[in-house]
């Protein structure tokens, strides 16, 4: 799939504003350490604008924590604003620490996640995970979400 990118805040872009109600489905992912911290990048941002997302990730850490591996996701549902945010694991610890491996499992995990729930067809809004505090550059990670049959739609501020 191509991968359409997009300058500007992701919550404060007029086309895709996802504190708009009008929007029908909202897929958001982004990149997340195995800490249970968003304390800051894209991550605080979605902490700040959407809590109840944070709230279902940092759960998941606490409870499975140990359990979980570099790479996968926590999806995190809220049927209420139509919205699901995808947290993707792509680095162990806050920094610099963002992995194209994790990267290219998380991308996977989403392809079945989507296919699982029907959402093959929904695209999915997203940053440039892994890149900025993650470390990665872009035209690294590229590579791995245009290799993807999910639909992404790339911000960069």
């Amino acid at each position: 799939m191509t991968v359409i990118v997009k300058q500007g805040n992701m919550f404060l872009h007029q086309e895709y504003d996802f504190l708009d109600e009008q929007i029908p489905y909202k897929l958001i992912a982004h990149g997340c350490n195995m800490q249970g911290v968003m304390g800051a990048g894209f991550a605080k941002q979605v902490k700040d604008n959407l809590p109840w997302a944070y709230r279902g990730y940092k759960s998941y850490i606490d409870n499975y924590g140990k359990t979980l591996l570099l790479g996968q996701i926590i999806p995190v549902r809220n049927e209420e604003a139509n919205t699901i945010v995808i947290n993707c694991l792509t680095q162990r610890h806050t920094g610099p620490d963002a992995s194209l491996t994790a990267i290219t499992s998380c991308v996977k995990a989403i392809e079945v996640y989507l296919k699982t729930h029907n959402l093959g067809h929904v695209p999915v809004y997203m940053p440039f995970i892994g890149c900025g505090i993650g470390g990665l550059k872009w035209v690294d990670v590229e590579k791995i979400v245009a290799d993807s049959t999910v639909e992404f739609r790339a911000y960069w501020v």
